[in-house]
Formats: C-alpha cells, structure tokens, sequence
C-alpha cells in the first residue's frame, strides 16, 4: 500500500522535531487532553508506553519515598466566614 506524499512528508517533519534522547515526551491536544508521544513522534497507548520505559519507571519507584495520608485536625479558612 502506498502512503501519500504529504503523509511521508508529515513523518519526516515529525522526527526532524523529535528528540535525540529516550526522555518521555508528551503531545497536548486542542481539547487539554495528553497523549504519551513514542521515539517516532507518534501518539501511543499509554501501556505500550510504560513497556518501553519500563527502566526508569522502576527506578523511580525505588527512588520515591512513601506516601502518608492523615486527616488534617483542623482548618481555618480565613477567606471564608
């Protein structure tokens, strides 16, 4: 199957913008939503994504610390009385 010039053309402009490093990199959408963008410069689902990362999402998991959840005593709104 044939792609059309202007697709190839798209895919060449893509990867000009890409960048070198394996960083992750994400695309924001006209509507606020983001996607996970690949080393291609193309959208990706988000499992694959975490699949080629999965190196570093380890090791940042073994870098973070443990979150505590507690119920705060008391707040005092001073905007609101």
């Amino acid at each position: 199957m044939d792609v059309p010039a202007r697709r190839n053309d798209e895919d060449l402009r893509k990867l000009a913008l890409a960048q070198d490093d394996d960083e992750p990199c994400y695309l924001q959408h006209a509507d606020g939503t983001w996607s996970a963008v690949g080393p291609d410069g193309w959208p990706v689902n988000p499992d694959e994504y975490a699949e080629l990362h999965a190196d570093a999402l380890s090791a940042i998991a073994a870098a973070s610390l443990a979150v505590v959840d507690v119920e705060p005593t008391w707040v005092k709104d001073n905007e609101i009385q």
